[in-house]
């Protein structure tokens, strides 16, 4: 993230964020979270900072009262809430999945009728101009052969 202070430890940082996307908690909410305890590092580090300790003692001593981050993915991820809809409901990504595929495979013919709109229409004009001829030779060879027309 941009507004982490220069002197955070990032690998901790970064493990926590894998392990709560890992856990299912929403994108939103671990980049709200993890803002949250940047701000929070920040503040500890500048109280550590301002009682006198050098600058890698104050991260350290920040890092150690904010807890180490098994224990705050455990804390965040005890809370259902932060959970993503895809992870408390895994049958609605795979319900959508499949109607996605099911009807990306009905469009396309609709698709290909579509851009060869023409050619399909001088198709069905040639089909229907053949079946009137057709039926009237049938009809025409009916009336000679039988002397009537069939009804």
């Amino acid at each position: 993230m941009s507004d982490r202070p220069a002197s955070a430890p990032a690998n901790e940082f970064r493990a926590l964020r894998r392990e709560l996307v890992r856990g299912g908690v929403a994108p939103a909410m671990v980049t709200r979270t993890l803002a949250e305890l940047y701000d929070h590092y920040e503040d500890l580090e500048s109280e550590a900072l301002a009682s006198g300790c050098s600058s890698a003692e104050a991260s350290a001593e920040a890092m150690q009262r904010l807890g180490s981050g098994r224990v705050l993915a455990r804390e965040v991820l005890s809370h259902p809430e932060f959970q993503s809809w895809a992870f408390r409901w895994p049958w609605v990504p795979a319900v959508l999945r499949h109607f996605v595929m099911l009807t990306s495979l009905a469009s396309v013919p609709v698709l290909v009728v579509v851009s060869r709109g023409p050619v399909i229409v001088r198709w069905c004009v040639s089909t229907g101009l053949a079946m009137l001829i057709t039926g009237a030779l049938l009809l025409l060879l009916a009336r000679l052969l039988i002397g009537r027309v069939p009804i």
